[in-house]
């Protein structure tokens, strides 16, 4: 008897524990959605819409992975300008790597042929797009 509690309790244990290290952080489904709205918004050529899920430090200081390229309204929306929207309608979203609790990379495979690694961060508990002309261009 002591045998088949003993296993109950074990399997039980192992169906209850989270796969992964414990210090790993667990993976947002935020940072997936805010992906997919500022693409969507792009789509649409929404681009106050897409700016304002660009991070505040990327506005502040530029993009991170673009060469610190300019990313205030004006000289966001002049990079939007010259992509053709349809590019970021079409797209799947690939693996996903999780540098820290609060930086994700996601994979973006757009149908026209490119890919970029995006980047994702969350500030003051919200996900926002840290590499916005990155991804653009």
């Amino acid at each position: 008897m002591r045998t088949i509690l003993a296993v109950a309790f074990v399997a039980c244990w192992l169906l209850a524990t989270p796969t992964g290290r414990a210090d790993e952080p667990a993976v947002d489904d935020g940072a997936d959605a805010v992906l997919r709205d500022f693409l969507d918004a792009l789509a649409k050529q929404e681009t106050r819409r897409a700016h304002s899920l660009v991070a505040p430090t990327t506005r502040d200081q530029g993009d991170p992975i673009a060469y610190r390229a300019k990313a205030d309204y004006d000289s966001f929306a002049q990079e939007a300008a010259a992509q053709p929207a349809a590019k970021f309608a079409a797209y799947d979203v690939g693996k996903r790597r999780i540098e820290h609790k609060d930086c994700v990379r996601i994979f973006v495979h757009f149908k026209g042929g490119d890919s970029d690694e995006t980047m994702l961060v969350r500030e003051g508990g919200i996900w926002y797009v840290a590499d916005p002309i990155h991804i653009i261009r």
